[in-house]
Order: C-alpha cells, then sequence, then structure tokens
C-alpha cells in the first residue's frame, strides 16, 4: 500500500461518532469523538461530521487522499447509501455523494462490522491470514468472513449477518423481526433477556445476580452474568453454560461453512465473559467435522474500540490506491 497519504476515518454509531486520521500502517494521528444527535435528523448528523472532520483536517498537516465511514447500518450495493440504519433512523441516505460533495476527496462507505473486520484483517488480530472469521458480541452479534484472501461482501453487499442465523425454529422473536436467531440467545441484549426471564422464574436461586443489578431483576444485563460468573454463582454459571452452547452452536455451523484458520472475537460482551473463548474453541472441536474443527484457533481481536476507524481507513485507502471496491489485501 501507498505511503504518500493518509485517509480521514468515521466510525458511525447510534449514539457517537469517532473522527480520526490514520495513516497506512494503521496507526491513528489524531483524532475527535461527537455525540450523534440523532434525533435531530440526518442532515444534521451529517452537518456534524463534516464540521469535525474538517477542523479535525485544518488543525492537522498530514496529507489526506480519501475518506473511509464505517457505518452501524446496511449499505447499498454501489457502496452510496446507506439503506437502513436502525439507530440512527436512516434509510436510503445518499451518505457517501454527501461526504465526498463537501470534502471533495473519494469516500469508501462500509458496514461498520465489515470495517473493523477490514481493520482486524490488515493490522490486528487476522494479519497474514486469508481465511478467517471476525464476530463481533455487543448488543447484537455481528459478523466479517474473509476467505480466500478476500472480504466476502456477498451478492446484495450484505454478507456478515452471523447474529442472525436461525439457532432454534420457532424459537425467541429477534430484533430482525424474526425468530430463534443465534443474536437473540448470545448477543448482549438477548442473554439481557435470559436473564430476566430466569430471576423472575427462580428469584431466590437469581439472587445474587439480582443484587447485582441493585436488587431490580428488570435491569439485568449481560454484564451482571459476567460479574456473577467470576464470582462463581452457582445459577449464573447454569446460565453462563446455556449462552456458550448456544454460542458454540452458532460457531460450529460457522466453522463447516467457511473452514476459516482463525475465529476472532471481538465486542464488549465477547472479552467480558471468563474463558469464553477457550469453551467455544472446545465445543466447536468436539462438534465440527474433524477436517474443520481440528486446526481452528479461536483467538480475541486486538484492536479493540479504534477496529472500525483503522479498518475503514485501511479501505478508503486501498481504494484510492488501487482503484478497485474489492476488499482485498494487496502486497506492497
Amino acid at each position: 500500500m501507498s505511503n504518500d497519504g493518509c485517509a480521514l476515518s468515521i466510525d458511525l454509531g447510534g449514539t457517537k461518532v469517532e473522527i480520526a486520521i490514520v495513516d497506512p500502517q494503521g496507526t491513528i494521528l489524531t483524532h475527535e469523538r461527537l455525540p450523534t444527535h440523532v434525533e435531530n435528523g440526518a442532515e444534521r448528523v451529517v452537518e456534524d461530521i463534516l464540521s469535525g472532520a474538517t477542523a479535525l483536517m485544518q488543525r492537522s498537516s498530514y496529507k489526506i487522499i480519501a475518506v473511509g465511514a464505517g457505518v452501524a447500518g446496511q449499505i447499498s450495493s454501489n457502496g452510496k447509501e446507506v439503506l437502513f440504519a436502525p439507530n440512527l433512523k436512516w434509510r436510503n441516505f445518499p451518505f457517501k455523494e454527501k461526504l465526498e460533495k463537501r470534502l471533495s476527496l473519494p469516500c469508501t462507505i462500509l458496514n461498520d462490522v465489515r470495517a473493523a473486520t477490514w481493520g482486524e484483517w490488515l493490522h490486528g488480530a487476522g494479519k497474514n491470514c486469508s481465511d478467517f472469521l471476525c464476530l463481533f458480541l455487543g448488543t447484537g452479534i455481528g459478523g466479517g468472513i474473509v476467505a480466500g484472501g478476500h472480504l466476502i461482501n456477498g451478492f446484495s453487499n450484505a454478507a456478515g449477518e452471523l447474529g442472525h442465523t436461525t439457532l432454534r425454529e420457532g424459537g425467541r422473536l429477534c430484533s430482525c423481526g424474526h425468530r430463534g436467531c443465534l443474536e437473540a440467545y448470545a448477543g448482549g441484549w438477548g442473554i439481557a433477556v435470559t436473564l430476566k426471564e430466569a430471576a423472575t422464574s427462580s428469584p431466590k436461586k437469581a439472587a445474587a445476580l439480582i443484587a447485582l443489578a441493585g436488587g431490580d431483576a428488570k435491569a439485568l444485563k449481560a454484564e451482571h452474568l459476567s460479574e456473577a460468573v467470576k464470582k462463581n454463582d452457582p445459577f449464573a454459571q447454569e446460565i453462563y453454560s446455556q449462552v456458550i452452547k448456544s454460542l458454540s452452536n452458532g460457531c460450529v455451523t460457522f466453522v463447516n461453512a467457511f473452514n476459516p484458520k482463525l475465529l476472532i472475537f471481538g465486542g464488549g460482551v465477547a472479552l467480558g465473559m471468563p474463558m469464553l473463548l477457550e469453551k467455544v474453541q472446545e465445543e466447536v472441536k468436539k462438534s465440527a467435522l474433524g477436517a474443520t474443527g481440528s486446526p481452528l484457533q479461536v483467538i480475541p481481536a486486538t484492536l479493540g474500540n479504534t477496529a472500525v476507524v483503522i479498518g475503514a481507513a485501511a479501505a478508503a485507502l486501498q481504494s484510492a490506491t488501487f482503484g478497485s471496491d474489492s476488499l482485498r489485501v494487496h502486497s506492497a
């Protein structure tokens, strides 16, 4: 990749916007964080981003040759529009055009999880690996797939929705509108629902868990499960085993389907759960086909909260350098 310039990178979520200038080595040179004023509409959010980006560039002397943006939503197949971003309340919004018109720079728009996967591939846990999966466990579950040295986009640019793999037919209603999705049992919100249901049906057994939530069972969250497991609470351990089983069953499907060398876990829920990676690796090796499960390594993501801005920057720089919409690691 060329070392002639840097990228302006944007991580756009429902509550905050991270704007950074990132060099070709994945180093964040300077950055700024802004609140996302979703309630004021898309145009105001974009105006805030542009104002912040312009100020950041004016304060620095770095040469900017491209703009990358990771958005918590579905991106059109041509990379121009945000088709649907529920936390932003955007539909069919021409984000690429808005950025390019004001910044006068080529812009690459990606789904935020795919941007994070790209970041982990080029500068993080997936470096020098041509076949791996990223699974990010936060409030929900998002995924990124690298196969044969390509980041998989899918026909309509929607590949990687691993959290919406059906785990249980007719199961719990998911945020996507379907039932039984992996996210509904192993994502942060799904774990919280499980905890609330368990605490309601067995309040005495769940007493330690409820105490962690200030005595209010309705306030239970995924982090309370992690905290209780660390304290060896038997009821929490039982629920945790269910979460691990659900997650592992989903991962067996992914591993058998894509045969990755690495399964990389990121996100606050995943990295906050004790022994999660080790337990998932054990279960997957036990249940996946021998040819896919035996060589698999389950490892943590390394870029943390910077994965999206680093990945979006890397994607923008590769597009500017090689003139290609295909996300692929190119040799220097």
